[in-house]
């Protein structure tokens, strides 16, 4: 369970008596708006319009499912940069289409948009599309990024996360985001510094 939010100023104002006051998660409500989702819960207000400690929290909070959704909502409320959610995509790992008639593994699945070419990436199974074949493979932003400046072409990275939150990332800021920790000295998990 989360933390019961602390009851501001701005609460207070807003209590009506008799009602139940919802308190938003300020990063959700910029991105999402006035939403169920982003309503982290609610106190009860007594008739003379106090603010009682009965709280209930909401089940339908949108929660990320992992650090790369989590900047992906922040990005969004403009909290933090496409650098930031580069960071993310590359420890995260994502979800991509599979072509099953393909036998190299692991291979990209292009798609034509206009001028366009587009890899699709998902944040995590949650967010996949009903409505797409169900053939998927699972990838590191690593392992995409390796891919990547092996394809030697240019397309774009379609990162699409939950509530629709959707960001295009060239595949060549990918490769250079990953170019840049690799000669930073960052040591990788399960490798010794010498």
């Amino acid at each position: 369970m989360r933390e019961r939010p602390v009851v501001t100023d701005d609460l207070r104002a807003r209590a009506t008596s008799n009602t139940w006051l919802q308190v938003f998660d300020p990063v959700l409500e910029k991105v999402l708006g006035p939403v169920g989702e982003a309503v982290v819960g609610r106190y009860l207000v007594d008739a003379d319009g106090r603010i009682t400690d009965t709280y209930v929290e909401n089940p339908r909070l949108l929660r990320p499912e992992n650090e790369l959704e989590a900047a992906l909502l922040l990005a969004g409320a403009g909290q933090v940069g496409q650098d930031d959610v580069v960071v993310a995509l590359l420890g995260a790992e994502l979800v991509l289409p599979l072509d099953p008639s393909r036998r190299e593994r692991p291979h990209l699945v292009f798609r034509d948009e206009g001028p366009v070419r587009v890899v699709d990436a998902f944040t995590s199974a949650k967010v996949l599309p009903a409505d797409w074949p169900p053939h998927w493979q699972r990838r590191t932003g690593v392992e995409l990024a390796v891919l990547f400046d092996r394809a030697g072409e240019d397309f774009v990275l379609r990162l699409c996360g939950p509530v629709g939150l959707r960001v295009d990332l060239p595949e060549a800021g990918l490769v250079r985001a990953l170019r840049d920790v690799v000669g930073s000295g960052v040591v990788v998990a399960g490798e010794q510094s010498a």
